[in-house]
């Protein structure tokens, strides 16, 4: 099925207290600041954001509550799958509070210790620093089950005797992986109210050594951990950062063919396909309620628009239209039939078109069934732009639009031929519909053995964005730049080896660029790491490089009418596009 994308922006919402909205572009007391750096981290991963006011008020002092949320958000950002729920709470005041379902999974993984608070959490209470880092390296070492608490404990800050000797391996351990420093005094002042700077600080330092969290799953009942598998039942269908779920995992649905999926694009009514059978001869369908159509003596049904779909009739060889129910509305009578495909009219309107083929000729049906001649489609003969030349005297040969298609924004990847008899070989770049060249291919800038980057020779165009890869030496891989769709600016680079992301001080993505759809790439923010069922996870990231959904799925597919297949725990479901994306 074709993909048809509409690009919006993302605006992410997820807030350090009830009353947070404003976002890290626009906090007009945080630009310049020390803590700068780590708020727009945060920002950026969903975890915090600013008042109504535009401020973030890095000097505030944050409560129990809010930094419980923040640590439960930061443990799923990792990978956790740990999940919200109010049972077997252990406090005598949090029952009905708002902050409970943080709280209270925390307990039960001994990342908030009751008998601490002497089971009386007072979520509104300031949180001080010796307890925010208590309760991040603990959320360390359920990550890191290899590691412990130092048995020698060396601390040089001026009041170190303030601390217990239950406390003092807490904070040696913090400082040692640079979670939380001192006062520059030399004083650590563990009783100190933290504040929103210095929590956003602590948090940002401790996702960055943290790693990933992938075994967590708590349910009805306590910890359902067995081996990283999720058990049936109550955690069937997990809390996941900014996840709704249409169809919970519920769909066994195997690969078929050596098909990373079977899964098809959701349509614009919300039918998906998946195929049951090697050939994908036996189709199943499933609504957004998750309801199953199957139909037989037909090989092939396209998207539902309007509910109906072209179809392939196994007995005569033709194509006709079926509805939901597999009544064909239009007989079959058609050589060939082309999915539906949305067309963005003159006037501002759009509307779904399909392409049949009958005696050697094509003609156009639109979304209501009614044929019309192709010439009265604005914008469908793409192949009118490709192959067009444009001569610009500092290419040897000029360059010509590439095939892949262009942006809703108008821009184009083009290709020259560069270089010397048999050494030529085609770089890309970037040009808008004029002609102009907005990102000028080149021919390589280094030898083999310099860590430098070499020219694009690899594009991925989408509706929003333009991918272009750079060769470089180091990491044997390559620089992912991403383009803005519409100025062709370069807005996001990351890398896909360690090695590269290192060097070049990028952020190392794991991007199946194939898959991307309404402005997110399906991406692992840990590309290098299997999951305990030796799956490599995968979540969502927009164009900027955040990740928008963590990285938990066995499989996923693009986004798609505002929804997406995902696999977990072995099982198919279906998600809601997040909201502001």
């Amino acid at each position: 099925m074709k993909k048809r994308i509409l690009s919006m922006t993302l605006a992410l919402a997820m807030v350090l207290s009830l009353t947070t909205f404003a976002s890290a572009a626009t906090l007009s007391d945080v630009k310049g600041s020390w803590c700068e750096e780590y708020v727009t981290d945060l920002v950026g991963r969903g975890i915090v954001s600013g008042y109504e006011d535009g401020t973030y008020k890095a000097s505030t002092p944050v409560t129990r509550g809010a930094i419980a949320k923040m640590v439960f958000l930061s443990m799923q950002d990792a990978g956790s799958t740990i999940k919200e729920f109010t049972s077997n709470d252990p406090f005598t005041d949090m029952k009905g509070n708002w902050a409970e379902g943080y709280v209270v999974p925390l307990s039960q993984i001994g990342v908030i210790v009751p008998s601490e608070y002497n089971n009386k959490f007072s979520a509104g209470t300031s949180m001080s620093r010796l307890e925010t880092a208590k309760t991040l390296v603990r959320v360390y070492l359920h990550a890191h089950t290899d590691e412990s608490l130092p048995k020698d404990v060396k601390l040089d800050f001026t009041d170190a005797n303030q601390l217990s000797a239950a406390d003092a391996p807490y904070i040696s351990f913090a400082v040692e992986k640079g979670i939380i420093n001192g006062y520059e005094d030399g004083s650590f002042k563990p009783s100190n109210s933290i504040n929103r700077g210095t929590a956003a600080a602590m948090i940002s330092r401790f996702l960055g050594k943290v790693g990933t969290i992938t075994d967590t799953v708590m349910g009805e009942g306590g910890d359902n951990r067995q081996d990283g598998q999720v058990n049936q039942g109550t955690a069937a269908a997990p809390t996941i950062k900014n996840v709704e779920w249409v169809v919970k995992p519920s769909i066994k649905a195997d690969p078929v063919d050596g098909n990373a999926t079977p899964f098809s694009e959701v349509s614009p009514d919300g039918m998906s396909c998946y195929w049951t059978q090697k050939g994908r001869t036996d189709m199943t369908f499933v609504d957004l309620n998750g309801k199953t159509y199957k139909y037989t003596g037909i090989s092939y049904i396209g998207s539902f628009v309007n509910g109906v779909a072209p179809a392939k009739d196994n007995a005569s060889g033709k194509y006709g239209y079926i509805d939901v129910s597999g009544k064909w509305v239009v007989q079959p009578q058609y050589d060939d039939a082309d999915d539906f495909f949305l067309v963005y009219q003159t006037d501002g309107t759009t509307q779904y078109y399909s392409f049949v083929k009958k005696s050697g000729s094509w003609f156009a049906i639109n979304e209501s069934l009614k044929v019309l001649s192709s010439d009265v489609i604005p914008n469908t003969d793409r192949e009118k732009t490709y192959g067009v030349e444009y001569e610009d005297p500092d290419l040897t040969n000029g360059y010509e639009v590439d095939g892949n298609g262009y942006t809703n924004g108008g821009l184009f990847v083009i290709e020259a031929l560069i270089g010397e008899g048999g050494l030529r070989k085609p770089y890309h770049g970037i040009c808008d519909a004029n002609g102009k060249i907005i990102v000028k291919p080149q021919a390589a800038t280094t030898s083999y053995g310099n860590a430098i980057h070499t020219a694009y020779d690899s594009s991925h165009i989408y509706d929003d964005c333009i991918i272009l890869e750079q060769k470089v030496s180091v990491g044997f891989d390559v620089l992912n730049d991403v383009f803005d769709g519409k100025t062709g600016k370069l807005i996001y680079t990351y890398a896909s080896s360690k090695e590269a992301a290192e060097y070049y001080n990028v952020d190392y993505r794991g991007v199946r660029e194939t898959r991307y759809g309404q402005g997110l790439f399906v991406a692992s923010s840990v590309p290098d790491v299997e999951d305990a069922r030796g799956h490599q996870p995968y979540g969502y990231m927009d164009k900027y490089g955040n990740m928008v959904i963590p990285a938990v799925f066995e499989e996923a597919n693009a986004f798609s009418n505002g929804y997406a297949w995902v696999k977990y725990n072995g099982l198919w479901g279906m998600i809601k596009l997040p909201q502001g994306v």
